[in-house]
């Protein structure tokens, strides 16, 4: 499956690119002749859809957990002469970021579901038996 390059922001894929921010696609330095590409493709982010039965809110926050555990992972404290950095505060930024998100997705399946809680039907007013005086 090849990745879709732009985004379609129409199709829930290209949503969830735009929600976390996977929408450039970059050249990788350690091999220069290889073609641009995203940091995740298409099938990684088809598959937090299907895992959150394409609520977008919930996969956007699965997808920004598994980026905080890469960078925490990955990143962790390196600091030189020149340069420093701190995987565990970006780690934790992208974990915050994904409980907003998981919030939004609570709003929305409760949005869903007080939709759902009534049902109109259709009434007919009957005559009374008796007249009233």
């Amino acid at each position: 499956m090849a990745n879709i390059f732009p985004p379609n922001y129409e199709t829930p894929l290209g949503q969830l690119r735009a929600l976390v921010s996977q929408t450039e696609q970059y050249k990788d330095p350690a091999n220069p002749a290889a073609p641009a590409d995203y940091l995740m493709d298409d099938g990684q982010l088809n598959s937090f859809l299907a895992l959150n039965a394409n609520k977008l809110y919930g996969a956007a926050a699965d997808v920004l957990l598994a980026l905080a555990a890469n960078e925490a992972l990955v990143s962790k404290k390196i600091r030189t002469e020149d340069l420093s950095t701190d995987g565990s505060v970006i780690a934790n930024s992208l974990r915050q970021v994904a409980a907003e998100f998981r919030d939004r997705q609570k709003e929305a399946d409760l949005d869903d579901a007080a939709l759902e809680a009534f049902e109109l039907v259709e009434f007919t007013e009957y005559p009374t038996k008796w007249q009233l005086r």
